[in-house]
């Protein structure tokens, strides 16, 4: 008479199963932090790169007629300054351009977070002016 003693079920241990819960938990934790810097990156290059197209598009303004012009909002930058920007609830930063009717006569553009789409970085913004090719960052800067 012969007794088959190795019957084992089939199936995953309750240790198993739990270890690869913690392993994909981990996993899922150093994914979400790269993705949220990777974004965080990426809204700064835009918010750069509309800052020098505000200022592109004002030293243009002046060149055809012979002043600066303020603009309050995106839509309103976008209509005075013949630009494109993103308006609406998908935009990620608002616009606003003022100038200084001084001697000097300048302009200076602040590109500011979108208040509705704020995660993170509250208070990060950035200016630039006739003079600077490179927008400077102030606030909660990277």
């Amino acid at each position: 008479m012969s007794i088959n003693i190795s019957k084992r079920k089939k199936g995953f241990t309750l240790l198993e199963l739990l270890v690869t819960i913690v392993i994909l938990g981990i996993l899922a934790t150093l994914g979400i932090t790269q993705y949220v810097s990777a974004k965080e990156k990426a809204l700064n290059k835009e918010a750069i790169a509309i800052a020098k197209l505000v200022r592109a598009a004002e030293l243009a303004y002046k060149y055809e007629n012979g002043q600066y012009i303020e603009c309050s909002d995106v839509s309103d930058c976008n209509d005075k300054l013949k630009l494109s920007l993103p308006t609406g609830t998908k935009r990620n930063w608002d616009v606003e351009v003022t100038v200084d009717a001084g001697p000097f006569f300048i302009f200076a553009a602040q590109i500011s977070r979108n208040i509705t789409n704020m995660p993170s970085g509250y208070g990060r913004y950035y200016l630039i002016g006739p003079s600077s090719e490179n927008p400077q960052c102030y606030g909660k800067c990277p």
